[in-house]
Parts: C-alpha cells; structure tokens; sequence
C-alpha cells in the first residue's frame, strides 16, 4: 500500500485524497458518511475532496434514495491525471519561454554577453523546439531559418510530433537549407538544397537572436546548445541568407521543418 500511495503522490494527489480515493475503492459503493469513517477524515473536508476527485475522473456517484453514493472509476483513469499534468506542464514550459527571453534581453542589455544553455537527448531537442516557437510567437519577424539534415531531423522531432502544426498556427514561418532531397512542404516554408555527401552534419536553428546547434554525442545520442546573442544570431542569419540567394529553387517535398 505505501508503494500505491508513493506513486499517487507523484500524479499530484494530496495525502487526504489519496485515503479518500483508497476508501472508495476498497468500499465500492460508499456514501460521503462511510468513506469519512473508512479514511479517518470528517465529512465535510470529505465531501469536498469526492467532488475534486469526480472533477478529475477518478470517482463518480449515483443517488439512492436522496443520499449520494460513490464509486471509483475503472483506475486506467489515472492516466488522465497524468495527461493533464503533462499539459500543464507543456504550458508552464513555454510560459516559462517567454519569461526567459524577456530576463535575457535585460541580462544582456550589460555588454550583451553570450548565453549558452546546454541540452542533452530527445528531452532537451524538444526544450529547444519549444523555445523556438514561444519565442518566435513574441517576435516583430515571425521567420526563422534552418540547415536540416536527416541524421538529426528524424530523432529531433520524436517528442514534439505536432511542432509543425503548432508552428503554423502560430503564423511562423521558416526557411530550410537541407542537405537531402526528401519530404514535402506543410505551409508557410520554404526550402532550397545543398548537396553534400557527408553524412553525420549539425541541425542548426537560427531564431529570434539565438543560434542553436543539434548534433550527435559520441553514444550517438542527441546534444545540442542554444546560443543566445544579437551579434551571433545576426551573422548567422547573414551567412545563410547569403548561401539561400546562391540556391536554386526546388520542388515541395515532405519533411517537418
């Protein structure tokens, strides 16, 4: 039971809803008075936590004669617990996005120093796909540009397989030197081809005054690192509007950019 109760912790479950929710498990079918006997808890604190509980899915009642009966839901439902945790975690993250952005640009308003932040797996490539929107979605521009490169792009998008729609949405668009011919256009991008026959290169992402580079770790695990700086950012994105103007134009193939 103390393991059980470990991992309802972890969903968020506070430890009164946890013995509520245990009560009416074990009991079936129980009214508010019984599941406050069986956990130990008075009726009206309760009653309150059976209505958060059938808020989240994981209860439910049926009156009986004018008294309410609890039920607990089949427990796959608290993977629903867990999605929404997930989702408020997606949104914390790019809320968090924005607030780092903002506390940058006064971090570098004193000499403009280089900001590095370092990030590992397909964990990290995701972290690194959502800066790029939150902070795309705030910027005056809402066009970023990219070398692509299918050693990298197969694995980078893993965890974010909607990133191009959310991108779309958003109204931001992107321009793609890739490095093979594959995959077709989803909306408002571009793509031009250079030919290379190497085969293990960097997926670098040129964005709102930062610079990320995505590679391959010698356990051939993702790693990447997002620069951020103005000067940086502006000779990079100067470099491949450049090689962009010397490319001829292709054919729409498929490929998340």
């Amino acid at each position: 039971m103390d393991f059980i109760k470990t991992e309802l912790r972890k969903l968020g479950l506070s430890e009164k809803e946890i013995d509520v929710y245990l009560a009416v498990l074990s009991a079936g079918s129980a009214s508010v008075r019984s599941v406050s006997s069986i956990s130990n808890i008075n009726r009206g604190t309760t009653y309150n936590i059976l209505k958060k509980l059938s808020d989240t899915g994981l209860v439910s009642y049926l009156e009986q004669g004018g008294i309410k009966r609890f039920v607990a839901k089949d427990p796959n439902n608290l993977y629903g617990v867990l999605d929404s945790k997930q989702d408020e975690i997606n949104s914390l993250r790019i809320g968090l996005g924005n607030i780092v952005h903002q506390l940058g640009s006064v971090y570098h308003a004193h000499g403009n120093k280089p900001l590095a932040r370092f990030y590992e797996g397909i964990d990290g490539a995701e972290v690194i796909l959502r800066d790029v929107l939150s902070v795309m979605k705030l910027s005056d521009n809402k066009e970023y540009f990219i070398y692509s490169h299918p050693s990298i792009k197969n694995d980078l998008y893993e965890k974010f397989k909607d990133f191009t729609k959310q991108r779309v949405k958003l109204g931001i668009s992107v321009k793609s030197i890739s490095f093979q011919k594959e995959g077709s256009l989803h909306g408002l991008d571009e793509r031009k081809w250079f030919k290379t026959e190497e085969e293990q290169l960097t997926y670098i992402i040129i964005y709102g005054g930062r610079v990320a580079f995505i590679a391959r770790d010698s356990t051939n695990q993702l790693s990447g690192v997002v620069i951020e700086n103005d000067h940086i950012y502006k000779t990079q994105k100067a470099i491949f509007l450049n090689l962009w103007s010397t490319l001829p134009k292709t054919n729409s193939l498929k490929e998340k950019i």
